[in-house]
């Protein structure tokens, strides 16, 4: 949505905004967020659970224009890659 707003806003007309955006399923969006979200995470100096992630990271990829399940699966996308295989 918050593409769609910015093209409008640019005079892009909506039709073509809407072929556009409809290439960027749902799995594109989850790629590109969890990419997003890796980055945003490597940044942080402590680990942080899910709920700390989806807090801190969630909402700044909502802010962006990700919907909240993409969000969501991003964040715990990101919190399973960061604890990494266990030794058992």
């Amino acid at each position: 949505m918050a593409i769609a707003a910015e093209l409008a806003a640019r005079g892009i007309d909506r039709a073509s905004t809407e072929a556009a955006l409809a290439e960027f399923g749902a799995a594109e969006q989850l790629q590109a967020a969890t990419l997003l979200a890796s980055r945003l995470y490597s940044r942080q100096r402590e680990d942080l659970g899910y709920r700390q992630v989806l807090d801190k990271i969630g909402s700044k990829l909502m802010r962006r224009g990700f919907p909240t399940t993409i969000a969501r699966a991003a964040c715990r996308s990101v919190v399973a890659g960061a604890a990494g295989p266990t030794d058992d």
